[in-house]
């Protein structure tokens, strides 16, 4: 818990470098479960609503059956949980493996890739304390539908890894202006491949989308990685591949991915940064207007 700074530098232009701050965080703010079990993971994912509430998952909790807990900031400074989010089926197993905050619609979305033989379902919970409804689940056993979520304007966006289908994941697209959200097409690779873990990451802003393929293989290389830009219009979908000229195997290029109005984060964690395989963020620049 103490205060200090980060150097970073960009490798392929060493002038270009800057801080980070990192500051201590406060005890107040300190969230615990408040039955201590080991292997709850709980922390898994977390996040923050417009109100500032605080929902975080605990996907090991009980027999794998998983948790979402929701905590409210009090007049004192302090957090304290408000109530739990149970699993709707005993068959969603690891309950808040994916979770994320759709503001536009004031709901929780919550995937459970695990759930039913790992054919995987996608639920939504109306915020504050409304009911859960599923939303969508996976076709065929080993989709994991739900890996992943996210979301922007009026579409959602689920991760789908389906790891025993030849074409390799999938990312389906719902509207959420309706309610339910209704289904609108699938997303997939350019180059189709077994394993390529497409959908493992997601990250969207307005009509575009970045969706990571860790596993994905080249012609020389196994499990290097990829990831690709969506462009959505009303009526068509555009797509670019994103490949860093230096990968090598193992890389996992696309394992963690984020995007902004003008850039695109992506994370290879197995890549060759400072020393081999220590890893890597690769910065790229997009014009979000073509």
């Amino acid at each position: 818990n103490t205060p200090r700074s980060l150097i970073y530098q960009n490798l392929a232009s060493p002038t270009h470098k800057g801080t980070i701050l990192i500051k201590a965080y406060e005890d107040r703010a300190f969230l615990k479960m408040d039955e201590v079990q080991n292997s709850a993971r709980f922390g898994s994912k977390v996040l923050v609503t417009n109100d500032s509430d605080i929902f975080a998952s605990a996907p090991g909790w009980g027999d794998n059956e998983g948790l979402i807990s929701k905590y409210s900031l009090k007049e004192d400074g302090n957090y304290s949980l408000d109530y739990n989010i149970s699993s709707p089926t005993l068959s969603s197993l690891f309950w808040g493996s994916s979770i994320f905050y759709a503001p536009n619609a004031s709901k929780l979305f919550m995937g459970v890739p695990n759930a039913d033989n790992y054919a995987g379902a996608f639920y939504d919970y109306s915020l504050p304390g409304g009911s859960i409804s599923k939303v969508l689940e996976g076709d065929n056993m080993g989709d994991m539908h739900g890996w992943s979520s996210s979301s922007s304007m009026d579409k959602i966006f689920i991760g789908s890894l389906a790891v025993l289908d030849a074409l390799g994941g999938y990312v389906s697209v719902l509207n959420s202006s309706v309610s339910p959200a209704s289904f609108l097409y699938d997303l997939r690779a350019s180059t189709a491949q077994f394993g390529n873990e497409f959908g493992y990451a997601l990250s969207s802003v307005r009509d575009h989308i970045v969706v990571g393929a860790p596993g994905e293989d080249d012609l020389i290389r196994e499990d290097s990685g990829a990831v690709y830009l969506f462009k959505l219009d009303e009526n068509s979908v555009m797509s670019s591949k994103i490949l860093p000229s230096n990968r090598n195997n193992g890389d996992r290029f696309g394992h963690a991915v984020s995007l902004t109005e003008d850039l695109v984060l992506i994370g290879a964690p197995n890549g060759d940064g400072i020393t081999a395989n220590s890893g890597l963020v690769y910065v790229f620049s997009y014009d979000s207007e073509n």
